[in-house]
């Protein structure tokens, strides 16, 4: 029987690779295959939002490990693993599932922070899929993460998870920007939010 729990949002499914046998997220992440894995997803996706819930896949990318995830940890691969691999299985979930959310994750790809990487967010999810919904962060919180909204949203972040400081950063630096590059990212970020709605 189907019951209403009020629930709009998931914050799932966990997409990434079983990259080794130690990575903390494995009891969460589909297998070590990523085209099993984007299918997989993709049905449960897709069964999640016949009963009106937004699933936010997650953690765009890359997210191999628990310990330290939060500390600035680097991920090192190259192009044809990452989009052979672990990108894979975000492309199934798009493409075949048609998720309209997708979580960002807390580590760098090489030395640029996930959040931050304008090449995966404009250039892989929006250019090449054609993504047309939404992206939230992974609960930035933790002090090393905290100076980079602006840089989050100028590369195609949409949703943030955010207390009153963060907040008032934003409006100021909206307010003080001579170009309007951050307003117009902003009100970008509102068009795929209410394509994801």
């Amino acid at each position: 029987e189907y019951v209403d729990a009020d629930n709009y949002g998931w914050y799932g499914p966990a997409m990434n690779i079983h990259r080794t046998a130690f990575a903390g997220r494995n009891f969460e992440y589909y297998s070590e295959d990523g085209v099993l894995s984007g299918r997989m997803a993709s049905n449960a996706i897709m069964g999640a939002q016949e009963h009106g819930v937004y699933a936010y896949m997650k953690h765009f990318a890359l997210n191999d490990q628990e310990g330290n995830r939060t500390s600035m940890l680097a991920t090192w691969s190259n192009e044809q693993a990452i989009r052979e691999i672990y990108l894979r299985p975000f492309e199934g979930a798009l493409t075949e599932g048609e998720s309209m959310g997708i979580m960002t994750s807390y580590n760098r790809i090489g030395l640029q922070y996930a959040a931050t990487n304008d090449v995966l967010m404009y250039d892989v999810l929006r250019g090449e899929w054609g993504y047309e919904g939404s992206i939230i962060d992974d609960a930035m919180s933790y002090t090393p993460y905290y100076g980079v909204t602006e840089d989050m949203i100028m590369a195609g972040t949409n949703i943030f998870c955010l207390d009153a400081d963060r907040a008032a950063r934003i409006i100021e630096a909206v307010e003080s920007a001579d170009d309007g590059a951050l307003l117009r990212k902003l009100q970008e970020s509102n068009k795929y939010i209410f394509n994801a709605l």
